[in-house]
């Protein structure tokens, strides 16, 4: 693909999307953007980039551009920074967290529980603030939220202090039109759930299912088997997603926990891992993994570097597009940025030939050539930089 051609302002996408990037600040405050996709006031020039990846040939030559400043829609102590958001309707929801509790006898006393609360966003009038919502019915920390006809699931958060199997109920459900939370079912092999921050989950919309995996049993960067439930909504059972003679599935040690987007019956994660941005699917129909890296390096150049401590977000856009979201530094300002790329992911499994590529080494797959430019199996279709108003730590991010 060239770049130079090409041109971000002939960006083509399905509609115009608004994305609502969750952070907190140094203060434990929740700020709330709104990201524009396309944004062709973010876009700097293809030639700000001396990147091989975008294949572009004036390398040397610099060309400045003023990012664009990012002013959060909300910013409130309100809400506890909690990992997860989700929306619903036009209500951003912030469910659980760490709720701090001092000492009267001893102000230097402080003990965290994990919280009951859950707090509302209305997107249409942030100005109005955060407001109090139905409480959960168990404490949870960072749970896992996910939204499946018109209702809030939210399941785990309780860390690897988990109580005794059957004496709390792991997942719940919140009904908006009945206004109140509902115990569900616990999953198989539930007392197993421990550390349950670590799982990966997804909803599969053609079988109104919730995909879950159980928690890995190796630490460290080892290639472990897992196991997957699915949860039918409607149904209201827990089944095991492949038949035993097909569960030992092997889960890539380099993918952190949390929300994948299913498109089809492909999951796609987004992640940081060797320092770099990372994207990775898993195809449940063949039981295949593919990955690629985004060489931030390249794209930044000297004078930046990513912050590798925020993590990632990712969105998915239309097809098999998805906006990838990152921070970086400037290592002579200290100012923070945020950038965002529309990748083009229908290339991703190109380079993985057979199912034993799983346990191939990923730095192969990765090479440079020797003009220094990579062989990669995603196309850049455009990149968004801004300029954030404060130094923020990355919490969520959903299409509005």
């Amino acid at each position: 693909m060239d770049m130079e051609e090409k041109g971000w302002e002939r960006l083509e996408l399905d509609g115009e999307f608004q994305i609502c990037y969750c952070a907190a600040d140094e203060w434990d405050e929740v700020r709330c953007y709104i990201i524009k996709v396309p944004d062709p006031e973010a876009c700097p020039p293809t030639l700000y980039f001396s990147c091989p990846l975008l294949n572009l040939k004036d390398k040397k030559k610099e060309f400045s551009f003023t990012p664009k400043r990012l002013n959060p829609i909300s910013q409130s102590k309100e809400p506890c920074p909690s990992r997860y958001f989700t929306l619903l309707g036009n209500l951003l929801y912030s469910v659980g967290g760490l709720t701090k509790d001092t000492d009267d006898t001893d102000p230097d006393s402080v003990t965290y529980f994990r919280s009951r609360e859950v707090w509302t966003l209305d997107l249409t009038c942030p100005e109005e603030g955060w407001k109090a919502a139905p409480s959960l019915k168990y404490g949870r920390q960072n749970p896992q939220t996910i939204v499946v006809d018109g209702k809030l699931y939210v399941f785990g958060g309780f860390g690897w202090e988990m109580e005794i199997e059957g004496s709390v109920e792991w997942m719940e459900v919140f009904d908006p039109s009945l206004g109140r939370w509902e115990s569900l079912p616990n999953p198989p092999s539930y007392c197993e759930f421990r550390g349950d921050h670590l799982i990966l989950y997804a909803h599969l919309e053609a079988n109104n299912e919730i995909m879950v995996t159980k928690p890995p049993t190796k630490d460290g960067y080892e290639w472990d088997f897992v196991e997957i439930f699915s949860y039918n909504v409607r149904s209201r059972s827990w089944n095991e997603l492949f038949q035993p003679s097909e569960q030992r599935i092997l889960i890539n040690p380099h993918i952190k926990c949390g929300r994948a987007l299913a498109i089809g019956n492909t999951l796609y994660w987004a992640c940081i891992s060797h320092k770099e941005l990372s994207i990775y699917a898993f195809d449940l129909d063949k039981k295949l993994w593919a990955s690629e890296y985004l060489y931030t390096r390249k794209i930044f150049g000297e004078r930046e570097r990513l912050y590798v401590t925020s993590g990632a977000g990712f969105v998915h856009l239309s097809g098999l597009k998805f906006c990838l979201m990152s921070q970086s530094v400037n290592v002579d300002k200290f100012s923070r940025y945020l950038y965002c790329f529309v990748l083009d992911l229908s290339a991703l499994f190109h380079g993985v030939l057979n199912k034993d590529s799983n346990e191939d080494d990923e730095d192969d797959q990765h090479k440079e050539d020797d003009d220094g430019s990579v062989k990669s199996h995603l196309s850049i279709l455009s990149i968004q930089k801004y300029l954030f108003d404060t130094d923020v730590r990355f919490l969520d991010c959903m299409i509005m």
